[in-house]
């Protein structure tokens, strides 16, 4: 994480994607969303409400976690 945001900045895609499967694998192990919720909050505002990026990491957030497959999370 810390060789992405500052290789490539804190809001750059790849560092939010970083960002985001980290805290789901915080969440899994400790149940804190603080983390995720951080990591959301800065894809809307950066990516939007709609990219789905966005909107699948909300959805986790939201208990949903039927989208788990974060291998096709790469930049489109």
């Amino acid at each position: 994480m810390a060789v992405a945001t500052e290789a490539l900045g804190p809001d750059h895609l790849d560092t939010l994607l970083l960002a985001a499967k980290a805290a789901r694998i915080t969440l899994a192990q400790t149940g804190n969303a603080e983390p995720l919720r951080e990591v959301v909050g800065r894809m809307e505002a950066v990516l939007g409400r709609e990219h789905r990026l966005t909107v699948k990491y909300t959805k986790v957030l939201d208990g949903d976690d039927s989208d788990s497959d974060d291998s096709e999370d790469g930049d489109d």
